[in-house]
């Protein structure tokens, strides 16, 4: 599936997505499908209106089944980039575009009755270079308004998995930098000037490894900088609202709205895709603000949080992961550093997850073999994150872990590359 930079797939080019405002009539042959008919479906958190569907969260996606010799989707894409996808084969990486226009890609190849399409939203809800913050160039939520198709029409799409886990947590479990430049230790300036959204894909990140090999539909919750309690210093973060306040939310930017941040207008379509299983990993964020002194401060967040997802997911089991102090994770420079932040986050949760007296809500360590080594360049990624490879070993660590709080049979070993 193309070439291979720093242990990520890339697109390899074999097809072209063309760019084109909508004109003011269709033109023969081209029927537009509205983005509420059944046909399409969506996965991840989605508000759909009559007039479009948006969405924000990473890996959100929508698929489809055609007969058309050519589709398009219709959308103000955001600036974000997206993974197409054919008959399970991705085919091209577009970079969207501010404002509606049609991206048209060859479908159905000629002999064939029928082709799979997905438009796969790789960027997270808000992440931009350094300079388009001031120019005004971060993603924003994608407002899809329907799929275009020619010479055909949309067909009965293949069911969704009947399995679904959710995801929630920061840059890590969003795959922040994953198809960047190898940068492991601690993040330089530099590094944070050289930031790309073109370098992220939630779909080779460790929660989309994890949900292949267990055959489940999967959701994102992450925001690349955001803690339970304290969100990344400095700036490292692009808003000041915690996971508590936004994970309510079915468009994450919401948050930032006026009123009361911790609901969305859209909070009832939460049960259009409800999880079995909702897994937890998020921490490193508040652990720079963290202390002896303040741990029962962080604990009390820890467990806010839980009881904030169990009252909007009454019916899903709770799972809490932490990291091994043996396995590197983002930005720590020496093994003594990540062992103090492995122990400190163990030790919070494991408080949280006791005072929350939930027999729903359980908790992992998750230990990668062979181990993500921050000698080892080609497990990471941009500003001291993790690499794809870097992912796949976290992933296959995780997947026991989900599978057996889950109720699922533990998938043969298999490569997440």
């Amino acid at each position: 599936d193309g070439d291979a930079r720093n242990g990520c797939r890339l697109a390899s080019g074999s097809a072209v997505v063309r760019a084109r405002r909508p004109r003011s009539s269709l033109e023969s042959g081209i029927l537009l499908i509205g983005a509420d008919d059944c046909r399409l479906q969506f996965s991840g958190r989605v508000v759909i209106g009559e007039s479009c569907a948006r969405f924000d969260w990473p890996a959100t996606r929508v698929v489809f089944s055609t007969t058309a010799s050519r589709v398009a989707v219709r959308m103000d894409a955001g600036r974000n980039y997206f993974n197409v996808v054919v008959n399970g084969r991705r085919v091209a990486v577009l970079k969207g575009s501010q404002g509606v226009m049609d991206y048209w890609i060859d479908a159905c190849p000629v002999g064939a009755p029928r082709a799979v399409v997905e438009f796969q939203k790789r960027t997270e809800a808000r992440i931009s270079t350094p300079l388009q913050v001031f120019f005004g160039g971060v993603t924003k939520p994608v407002m899809l308004h329907g799929v275009l198709v020619e010479n055909g029409d949309l067909v009965d799409t293949p069911a969704a998995p009947m399995r679904s886990i959710e995801f929630i947590g920061d840059s890590e479990t969003a795959g922040f930098g994953n198809c960047g430049p190898s940068e492991p230790g601690t993040p330089s300036w530099k590094a944070c000037f050289t930031v790309n959204p073109a370098d992220q894909d939630a779909f080779q990140a460790w929660p989309a490894c994890v949900a292949e090999k267990l055959h489940a539909d999967l959701s994102i919750i992450a925001w690349s900088g955001m803690g339970v309690l304290w969100n990344a210093p400095m700036g490292g973060c692009t808003t000041r609202r915690t996971m508590i306040d936004v994970y309510g939310h079915v468009v994450a930017c919401e948050a930032d709205a006026p009123g009361d941040r911790r609901e969305s207008p859209g909070v009832s379509t939460l049960d259009a895709w409800v999880p079995d299983i909702i897994v937890l990993y998020i921490g490193g964020n508040d652990w720079y603000s963290f202390s002896e002194a303040r741990e029962g401060e962080l604990s009390a967040a820890c467990r806010e949080l839980l009881l904030r997802i169990r009252s909007l997911r009454p019916q899903a089991t709770i799972l809490v992961l932490c990291a091994s102090g043996e396995s590197f994770c983002a930005c720590m420079g020496s093994r003594e550093e990540q062992m103090r932040f492995a122990a400190d986050m163990e030790r919070c949760w494991r408080r949280a997850v006791a005072e929350a007296s939930d027999a729903r809500i359980h908790l992992e360590i998750v230990l990668p073999s062979p181990i993500i080594d921050v000698t080892d360049p080609s497990d990471w990624g941009q500003m001291a994150h993790w690499s794809a490879q870097g992912h796949a070993k976290w992933a296959r660590a995780a997947i026991p872990l989900v599978a057996k709080h889950a109720g699922w049979p533990v998938p043969m070993p298999a490569s997440c590359l």
